[in-house]
């Protein structure tokens, strides 16, 4: 189970900043114990348009879990 939302604002021409979080979790029939306990993460992002037609964008992202795990992500195209 698992939600997701993102919000993607323009900043300049070619250049536009997105927030974005999510949560889940996967259940197990087998360790029952572990249900129901989501896990959420939350950040911010900076997206370069590399391809007007194709809109494809650089994306650069900052992320902070529950746990107060961090990442630091670098990719093309967007998650959906």
């Amino acid at each position: 189970m698992t939600a997701q939302a993102e919000l993607r604002m323009p900043i300049w021409r070619w250049i536009g900043a997105t927030t974005f979080a999510s949560t889940g979790d996967v259940f197990s029939f087998q360790n029952r114990e572990r249900n129901g306990k989501l896990k959420s993460a939350a950040g911010l992002g900076l997206r370069i348009r590399v391809d007007k037609k194709e809109k494809t964008n650089l994306r650069f992202d900052y992320a902070i879990t529950s746990d107060r795990n961090t990442g630091f992500y670098i990719s093309f195209g967007e998650a959906f």
